[in-house]
């Protein structure tokens, strides 16, 4: 047995169906005509409005300069325009590090002096040599004479505790100086 709510039920979906294709179709209808272009959507129309140009004066022609008219011009006082600035003096040009001579460097040479430790000397009657260490621990056997450093030092004299090297220096004005160093053996306490 069917209830009765189930049948109003029945009658009021058949209704909203015949209806509610209706009220569908109506409110599409609004809504294509509310989307679509309406004299308040156009923006107004304005004349664009282009200033008149000036007219250029006629040019007159050059009338060509008198022979007594003649122009001359006296730089005596002013600066040149095409000299520098600023002129570097030849002292200061060389008190950048000279070029070093285009020969292979040694080993030794590669580090700085301070870089340097003196770990040994070995002597044999007259003859004696001294064993170096670089700051990675490579150990080299060095006599006089042997370039060491990074300003062209060489080995002037070995000493019972110690070695004397020479270097090339340059001062602040760009002139070669002697320089002496001595490296000592540090005792390990």
């Amino acid at each position: 047995m069917a209830r009765k709510n189930d049948v109003n039920d029945a009658k009021w979906w058949h209704c909203l169906q015949r209806s509610g294709t209706w009220c569908l179709l109506v409110l599409l209808a609004a809504c294509l005509t509310a989307c679509g272009p309406g004299p308040a959507d156009t923006p107004p129309q304005t004349k664009t409005v282009r200033p008149k140009r000036a007219r250029k004066p006629k040019k007159q022609p050059v009338q060509p300069a008198a022979d007594n008219d003649t122009f001359a011009y006296d730089a005596s006082g002013k600066p040149d325009p095409f000299m520098p600035l600023v002129i570097e003096d030849d002292a200061k040009k060389k008190t950048a590090r000279m070029p070093r001579v285009s020969k292979p460097l040694t080993p030794l040479q590669r580090f700085a002096l301070t870089d340097l430790q003196l770990v040994a000397i070995i002597s044999s009657g007259d003859r004696s040599a001294a064993l170096l260490q670089d700051p990675t621990g490579f150990g080299y056997i060095v006599n006089e004479g042997t370039l060491v450093g990074k300003n062209d030092g060489v080995i002037v004299k070995i000493l019972d505790n110690g070695i004397i090297i020479q270097e090339t220096i340059y001062n602040a004005v760009g002139e070669p100086e002697s320089r002496t160093s001595t490296l000592k053996i540090e005792r390990n306490k």
